[in-house]
């Protein structure tokens, strides 16, 4: 473990501080509306740069890359690089936060829905997620083969934009649930949707990606938070307290559930391909377990990104960004598409050139890899600027069920740790795909009250 006496490891402490700190002072600065939002960045940072920072600096743990093994030096640049690109995005999030974003704006939903239509959608949406889910499995045998057959064969890569189904459905019946919660409705009819929300999950796992489980829980641990960060006042009185100690054992322990599902369905999709717990969990330590599960590993590859670029490998301009934006043109029209437009999979051929799955570095990582420096300052401010366009378009959180809902997915998979190569191609995934449910599902069963009307949110009503 790192000394905590010596002058390098009071240096790299102070570092790590550097690069963790922007986003809170932020909290200071920005109106109440925009506070969850914000939270929602701190969550995202958290689990793909921080905590395996705060691991690499204390020396809990060693770099997930081995045998590419990184020194401190390593973890202290990669540091002052996140710790300058942290500063200019919050900086131009507090700048921009009243920027003239109506709703409606790049594909966010217009209006709101209350619980009585946010369920009906939420089935009739559900019920298409199942057919999107069915084709696959018509092609490939089961739900288990449809999982190896996605990860390993890319035998359904030409079904690839089926999976979005799931996802609008995912993200309606999360809506849904919130609504139910808000309104002041029984958990039994809420339940249904809670249950929803997670068969949907589950579809999209099939495609090999766990994420949008992790995603839809913890959007469920971010309701009682955003409720907490949207008022300033401090409760005093006994009964509140109590109330409060409810709320954070309750976020508590959805936060265990995020980290054991995470875990769980990494587990369970190599049993799938390999029939065994891969190596990287079986052998390795509780945090390098939790810590792959999570896809934490980002920061592993951020931090040899740094190392390496540009005394090993020159930076390599505007590539990146071209392929990875022009993933939403169809392999049809663009016959020269690369195979891999994902910037992981680009950076991992570098060290290893016969392998098909990648490293991703995070947008941090994707910036530095192509512009150097000018790219950390020129990405930190325009991931700032999106961040804040994006929080005035959804408006305040704690009052739109489907904004939350939304604003969690485009958070931690749309703006991944800010305006990143995948960016535009994500957008239209997860948003328009909501809109494009939102649009259909309206058309064959309209909801029984006009839309726009909500009922009274009895939490904001007694705080305002």
């Amino acid at each position: 473990m790192m000394a905590f006496t010596s002058e390098a490891g009071l240096v790299a402490i102070i570092i790590n501080l550097l690069a963790i700190l922007p986003m809170f002072v932020a909290f200071k600065f920005v109106e109440n509306r925009h506070r969850p939002f914000l939270v929602t960045i701190c969550g995202s940072y958290a689990v793909f740069y921080w905590m395996r920072s705060v691991m690499l600096t204390l020396g809990l743990d060693s770099s997930a890359l081995d045998p590419l093994a990184i020194d401190p030096r390593g973890v202290d640049a990669a540091n002052i690089r996140l710790a300058v690109w942290s500063v200019l995005a919050m900086l131009s999030f507090v700048a921009f936060q009243n920027v003239a974003v109506r709703p409606g704006a790049a594909g966010l939903p217009k209006r709101r829905y209350d619980f009585v239509q946010l369920r009906r959608l939420a089935i009739y949406a559900s019920i298409g997620a199942t057919m999107c889910f069915g084709v696959i499995v018509a092609k490939v045998g089961s739900p288990i083969a449809a999982i190896e057959a996605a990860k390993s064969e890319k035998a359904v890569a030409g079904l690839y934009l089926l999976q979005f189904g799931p996802v609008a459905a995912m993200v309606l019946s999360l809506a849904a649930a919130l609504a139910g919660k808000r309104e002041g409705h029984r958990l039994v009819l809420r339940m249904p949707f809670l249950a929803l929300g997670l068969l949907n999950s589950l579809y999209v796992f099939a495609w090999g990606s766990r994420r949008v489980v992790v995603i839809y829980l913890a959007g469920l641990m971010l309701e009682p938070v955003f409720t907490a960060v949207g008022d300033r006042r401090t409760a005093s009185s006994s009964g509140n307290q109590g109330r409060d100690l409810r709320r954070w054992a309750g976020i508590a322990l959805i936060g265990v559930m995020v980290i054991g599902s995470a875990l769980g369905l990494r587990v369970a999709r190599d049993h799938v391909l390999q029939g065994r717990t891969s190596d990287a969990i079986a052998e390795a330590s509780p945090l390098r377990s939790v810590s792959v599960a999570m896809n934490a590993t980002v920061y592993d590859s951020y931090v040899l990104a740094v190392r390496d670029t540009p005394e090993v490998f020159g930076f390599s301009g505007s590539e990146l960004f071209i392929n990875g934006t022009g993933g939403v043109v169809p392999r049809a029209v663009w016959a020269d598409k690369p195979t891999n437009i994902a910037p992981g999979a680009a950076f991992r051929q570098l060290y290893e050139p016969e392998v098909k799955n990648g490293w991703p570095v995070g947008a941090v990582g994707e910036w530095w890899l192509s512009f150097g420096w000018f790219g950390i300052v020129l990405g930190g401010i325009l991931s700032g600027v999106c961040y804040a366009a994006a929080s005035q378009a959804l408006g305040d959180l704690r009052k739109n069920p489907l904004a939350h809902a939304l604003a969690v997915g485009i958070v931690f998979q749309v703006l991944e740790l800010g305006l990143n190569v995948q960016s535009l191609a994500r957008w239209i995934g997860w948003c328009g795909s909501v809109l494009f449910a939102l649009s259909i599902v309206a058309r064959l069963a309209p909801p029984p009250k006009q839309w726009g009307q909500m009922a009274p949110d009895r939490e904001l009503v007694r705080n305002p």
